[in-house]
């Protein structure tokens, strides 16, 4: 098992993708029965810039929803890393959600997620988009939360910051995590020049409301040529490529130190002198054997919570000697994850910019890229597979620009799970809940300092 693994590791991962060479674009290949479609129309979006195609909204699962402009709305921004924005009406229900940047996209990819938003009280609104950045990495200790809030009425907006300032820090408290929520209320003409709009005067908040956005990439594809489908999503397939090698990258790195972490302690256990196996001495064998020193019990307790924590963060039990082997031996204790992280990321910076000589051969290299990704967690079936389910879909090339915007809304959904993986081992750790005193004292700090 060993040799053969040491082999796939040094003959097959150190080759992660066929290189995109002359000689290897002129080699026969599988064709997939489509005609050879090399575009030459310059590039008109960015990456993924195709997530929600507005121009094919009935064919696509667009998250975009009507705004309601009453005289008494208010407008709310969140800012963490991801940028949002939202609407309520004079009941403070919100009626709208808006993202304002690429990582905002992420936290409004899940479309049913976004419309339990809608008709929600503005408070739990914003906790569930407190707790959603949190679950997916973008909220850490020593993270800021800036909320701001805009109505035509200067005392309805203060009373609404604090609410949400407080929703927000509500989670938080709960979690243990010592991220602050500082809220702001502003004038609606203050909030629009601070934002870049155009807005003042009496008409100020319309002026607001009017230029939010839905999804970012919703109005960067909004004119998009479909005889620059090919080209673009070959671009959107290489940057959707990078994002998941770094994913990845983090979670091998992170499993690693795990699995180093619980292999240490079982040969700890193994060669303890007060160990009363026999034949077999390895934690599974002995962790219920009575009548050993407290010593020994110390270390049998670490064990237990290091597969736990293992357990919570990467949803994987190790019940048995022989899966830790296999998990660590046989391939984790082999992974040179910088080396192949580094390769990985220069063969998809050539892929990305051969995006425009690809044509009919981005099937198959694409595919052999997706395949690569897989094998670099190939000792890792439950890890290979999630890789593999979310690659599957993506690796053909998309002939309509509504087919693309369906790809492409699948990568934005891509990089919101793998986020959310990467980040578990962060969210899983058991923290004790922050009181109320010393949660204030840690947001005063922060607000001095700003």
């Amino acid at each position: 098992m060993r040799n053969k693994t040491e082999k796939m590791l040094i003959d097959d991962l150190g080759r992660l993708v066929p290189p995109l060479s002359p000689e290897l674009e002129d080699a026969p290949l599988p064709s997939r029965g489509r005609a050879d479609r090399v575009s030459r129309v310059p590039r008109v979006l960015a990456a993924v810039a195709a997530a929600i195609c507005v121009m094919t909204a009935a064919a696509v699962p667009a998250v975009s929803y009507a705004v309601q402009k009453p005289a008494d709305c208010s407008v709310i921004t969140v800012d963490i890393n991801p940028s949002l924005r939202l609407t309520a009406d004079g009941g403070n229900i919100v009626t709208g959600v808006f993202s304002a940047d690429e990582d905002g996209d992420i936290i409004l990819a899940d479309g049913d997620f976004v419309s339990s938003l809608i008709g929600t009280d503005a408070a739990q609104a914003v906790a569930m988009l407190t707790r959603r950045a949190f679950y997916t990495g973008y909220i850490t200790d020593g993270s800021v939360i800036s909320i701001k809030t805009a109505n035509d009425s200067a005392a309805r907006s203060q009373k609404l910051a604090l609410t949400l300032s407080e929703a927000a820090g509500e989670f938080l408290r709960s979690e243990g995590v010592y991220a602050a929520a500082l809220a702001k209320p502003c004038s609606p003409a203050a909030l629009a020049k601070e934002l870049g709009f155009d807005a003042d005067g009496g008409r100020a908040l319309a002026g607001l409301v009017g230029a939010l956005p839905t999804l970012v990439l919703d109005s960067e594809i909004s004119g998009t040529d479909e005889a620059s489908v090919a080209e673009s999503y070959a671009e959107a397939f290489a940057d959707f490529a990078a994002s998941a090698t770094a994913s990845l990258y983090e979670l091998l790195c992170g499993k690693q130190s795990a699995l180093s972490e619980i292999d240490s302690l079982n040969e700890q256990i193994k060669s303890h002198p007060d160990n009363p196996g026999l034949l077999f001495k390895d934690y599974w064998s002995v962790r219920d054997s009575g009548g050993v020193s407290e010593e020994f019990c110390g270390t049998i307790a670490e064990m237990e919570s290091a597969l736990e924590r293992y357990r919570a963060a990467y949803g994987q039990s190790i019940d048995n000697a022989a899966e830790l082997s296999i998990l660590w031996d046989h391939w984790y204790k082999l992974l040179d994850t910088e080396k192949l992280y580094s390769e990985c990321m220069a063969l998809i910076d050539e892929f990305g910019s051969l995006a425009s000589q690809l044509g009919s051969m981005f099937d198959t290299l694409a595919g052999a890229l997706a395949d690569r990704l897989c094998a670099l967690a190939a000792g890792d079936s439950g890890l290979s597979d999630t890789i593999a389910r979310t690659m599957d879909s993506l690796v053909s090339l998309p002939v309509t620009a509504a087919e693309y915007a369906r790809k492409a809304y699948d990568m934005l959904k891509g990089k919101a799970a793998m986020r959310v993986s990467v980040a578990a081992a962060y969210c899983s750790q058991a923290r004790e809940e922050i009181n109320s005193e010393d949660y204030i004292s840690h947001l005063i700090s922060v607000a001095e300092k700003i």
